[in-house]
């Protein structure tokens, strides 16, 4: 009978819980920006590892880079668990950005400190910097 109750307790032990994850990276107070923070930062990460072109050809004017995200544990104070971020032409937008001298850190800290302004209802948000 000994061996039952031991081999109860040690099942008691092995069961884990998930826990969510801590860290908050993109702090605000509305969701869709939190999202179009958190998609600018996943495609700048994603471009450092693309070789820069020489040129731009055609075929770079109608890319785009499209990230769905399908997970219930992620940031959900801040951020929903499911969403979608597409951005269009992220070639071209990396060559401009480099052309007029704007650092991609540069860049990400002017979504993260910018502000968001109502005009009237809640589906005409504008994000102003």
């Amino acid at each position: 009978m000994a061996t039952t109750k031991d081999c109860k307790q040690k099942r008691k032990q092995l069961k884990l819980k998930a826990v969510p994850q801590k860290t908050k990276l993109f702090r605000a107070s509305e969701p869709l920006l939190s999202v179009f923070m958190w998609g600018i930062n996943h495609t700048i990460n994603t471009l450092n590892h693309v070789n820069i072109p020489v040129m731009l050809m055609p075929d770079d004017f109608k890319a785009f880079s499209k990230v769905h995200v399908d997970y219930h544990k992620f940031q959900k104070e801040s951020m929903p668990s499911h969403f979608k971020f597409k951005e269009y032409c992220p070639i071209v937008f990396r060559n401009l950005r480099e052309r007029f001298g704007i650092d991609d850190q540069d860049y990400m800290l002017t979504a993260h400190s910018g502000t968001s302004r109502d005009f009237g209802s809640k589906s005409s948000i504008l994000h102003g910097s």
